[in-house]
């Protein structure tokens, strides 16, 4: 079984970070959001811009983690009417 040398593994730890990340940043717009709202007594107004803003951060931020684990690897040369190899060895 060949494994890409430049693609990182996707392991609990990863998993366990990308969560954290969620819900770090849900917690952070939630409670941004509300602290406003309590000063400007506009309540529920910004704490539902804060919870949006908040899921927005989270998946931007997962998407940006994610994509490393998704990455395919380059093409070793492409020539025309040849189809794509790929480098499979190690």
């Amino acid at each position: 079984m060949s494994q890409d040398r430049g693609r990182p593994q996707l392991g609990l730890y990863a998993l366990v970070g990308i969560g954290s990340l969620n819900v770090g940043s849900l917690l952070a717009g939630l409670g941004i959001g509300w602290f406003i709202d309590s000063r400007l007594g506009s309540f529920p107004a910004l704490t539902l811009i804060g919870l949006g803003v908040g899921i927005a951060a989270g998946l931007t931020a997962s998407w940006l983690r994610i994509r490393a684990y998704l990455a395919h690897p380059e093409p070793v040369s492409r020539t025309p009417g040849n189809p794509v190899e790929w480098d499979d060895e190690e």
